[in-house]
This record gives structure tokens, sequence and C-alpha cells, in this order.
């Protein structure tokens, strides 16, 4: 997974900076890039998932799943991705109605605290909705096609402790990250010219590191993903552990 985001990186930066900026870059191949990154991605995802909840171990280019476990997975983050964009769109809606009825949206002018209480108010929702279903993706990943059910039934009552354990999880790698970021930001902003800039080159050690956090930050969340639905959906975790050695 790093060799695949220090590849990708340091290419999309040479496309950059040949075409003259970002927005000279074809669109399709940059989204074929990101593409050829996610799919890869979730291979990796599937292949840790069944490592962690199945013990299938497999080494080297084995272990990527290039299979209807990859299939499965895509499909359900699709779907995901699909539930989340309609949910979004059916709540905007119903708020808008809300708004005119309420007379709080005049002359086509919104009004602007309705606007942030209206995109917190999502953002919360579609936080909550995503806690609620993320378990459907380890449960494609080891085979189970009742994924969503199986996530929804799961994680009633649990949803504070699911956010809290994603919380915990990625600060870290948030704040790392923006740490990265910071001397890419200098750059551009030292670059502004009358209306111009520059393109920007990000040095080959920030790329090194970048392409290595994000890797780290796959699995680290995959394995937390992982031990979420072994706690909620199977019974595990330590307790259940502790139990079974202290079995006969």
């Amino acid at each position: 997974m790093f060799a695949v985001n220090l590849a990708s990186g340091v290419y999309l930066q040479h496309l950059i900076a040949e075409a003259g900026g970002p927005q000279l870059v074809p669109p399709r191949l940059i989204l074929l890039i990101n593409f050829a990154v996610i799919v890869f991605s979730m291979s990796v995802i599937v292949g840790i998932h069944r490592t962690v909840l199945l013990d299938e171990t497999r080494h080297g280019i084995g272990f990527l799943r290039l299979d209807g476990n990859l299939l499965r997975y895509i499909r359900a983050w699709l779907m995901l991705a699909v539930l989340g964009v309609l949910f979004a769109v059916i709540f905007v809606l119903l708020l808008m109605i809300v708004a005119f009825a309420g007379g709080l949206i005049k002359q086509g002018a919104p009004n602007a605290g309705l606007i942030f209480i209206g995109s917190f108010a999502i953002a919360f929702l579609l936080g909550v909705f995503f806690l609620r279903f993320m378990l459907a993706l380890p449960a494609a990943a080891v085979g189970s096609m009742d994924g969503l059910g199986v996530s929804w039934s799961s994680t009633r009552g649990n949803w504070m402790r699911l956010l809290a354990a994603g919380i915990l999880t990625s600060l870290p790698f948030i704040l790392l990250d923006a740490a990265l970021a910071i001397p890419s930001m200098h750059d551009a902003m030292s670059t502004l010219h009358p209306g111009i800039q520059k393109p920007i080159e990000r040095p080959v050690a920030i790329l090194i590191a970048s392409a290595l956090l994000k890797a780290v930050d796959l699995a680290v969340l995959t394995v937390m993903l992982s031990l979420s639905y072994d706690v909620l959906v199977r019974g595990g975790g330590p307790a259940a552990v502790g139990t079974t050695v202290m079995q006969p």
C-alpha cells in the first residue's frame, strides 16, 4: 500500500508539473489513477479483514483479494455511498420545505443561520448513518450477504462507542496529515503572483511521509473496524477471550 501511494503521488505530481498546473491535467486521467488506487486499497482492506476475522493468512501478492470477496466489498461500499447521497438529498429537501413554510427563506435568499444549522445537522446525521452501517464493510469481506441488516441490528445502542473508537483511532493521523500539509500551503502562498499560481512540487520526503501515513492509517482503521465487528456481531473481544481461557 505504501508503494502504491508513493508511486501514484509521485506520478500525479510529475503530471501537474509537466502540464503547468493541476487544472491543466486531464480530469479523466486523474480519475483513472484515483480509481486504481481505491480498488487496490479495497483489495488490501479485504485481505486485512479476512486475516483478522477468519485467520486467513496469505503471503506476498496472494494477500490481495481479487475475487468474489472484493466484488462483494465494492458492492457494499457503493451501496453505502448511494444510500448516504439519497439520505442527504432527502434531508436537504425536507429542510428546505420546513424553511419555506416557516418563512426562513424569503425571495430565494437563504438565511445564514439556517445554512449553518442545516449543514451541521446533515453532517451529524450522515455520521450516525455511517456508524450504524459501517460494519457492513467487514461483513461483506467475510462473506455475509446481509451486511446492512447485520450492522444496523448490531450497532443499536453502540454508535457512541463506535464514534469514540473512530475519533481516537483517526485523530493522530488527521493531525499528522495536517502537519504534512503545512509546507505545501506555505509554498502555495509564497508562489502567488498577480492572478497566477505556479505549479507546486512537494518535496520527496513529504511524499514518502504522506504515503507511509496513508498506508498505516488504512491498516489501523481497518483493524479497528474488524475488531468492532468481532465484538458487536460475533460476541468476541477481550472478555470473550478471557472466558474462553478460563474454561477447562
